[in-house]
């Protein structure tokens, strides 16, 4: 899913997480899973999936462990930025340098709002060949970019700001068939907004 990174990741999903998966992402015991609901971007396929609870990776970089979005990011912030907490899913891009989280908007179902944690940085987000359309950003007080995802419905934008960790970015992908109205695509406004509304919550 990442795309700032060299070499191809896995899938970008869209995906919608019932109220009863939510806090898939916690690291409760007991090994048990969580199961949602997703559909492929670009597709009306859904699959089911089942994340082990358990699994979650240990993510570090040089100065400790990497901010987790699935659990260090609370209710409150969620519902401030304008995303529902219940809605909350875990991607299947989750590795050693790669936490992702995604949400349903609260006054939109057209598209999907994940937040991505990394050790990567915005300089070598910029080295990435799966994205396009570079633009300089300020999020609050950090000064990022936006980035296109090369796909020729423009669906995907990606807004990435720098942390002491590597950087964070925020991606939104708007629904296949979904009605868009004039600037909707690429959605890189909507990204800066998201990223503007999450960024005092997360770590510098």
């Amino acid at each position: 899913m990442p795309p700032l990174i060299s070499s191809p990741g896995p899938r970008i999903l869209l995906a919608i997480v019932a109220a009863a998966a939510a806090g898939a992402c916690s690291s409760g015991g007991g090994g048990g899973g969580e199961t949602s609901t997703t559909a492929t971007a670009g597709t009306g396929a859904a699959t089911t999936t089942t994340a082990q609870t358990s699994a979650a990776p240990t993510t570090t970089f040089s100065g400790g462990r990497l901010f987790d979005p699935c659990s260090d990011l609370g209710d409150k912030a969620l519902r401030g930025a304008g995303l529902d907490p219940k809605t909350k899913g875990v991607d299947d891009t989750q590795s050693d340098t790669w936490l992702v989280c995604h949400w349903q908007p609260t006054d939109s179902d057209k598209y999907l709002v994940s937040l991505l944690s990394t050790s990567r940085t915005l300089a070598q987000g910029r080295e990435n060949g799966t994205v396009t359309d570079f633009r300089d950003v300020k999020i609050g007080p950090r000064a990022g970019f936006t980035a296109v995802a090369i796909d020729p419905d423009h669906l995907r934008c990606y807004a990435a700001m720098p942390a002491a960790q590597g950087m964070f970015e925020v991606l939104v992908v708007w629904r296949a068939g979904a009605k868009a109205g004039p600037g909707d695509l690429p959605p890189c406004k909507i990204a800066v907004k998201y990223a503007t509304a999450l960024e005092p919550d997360l770590p510098k």
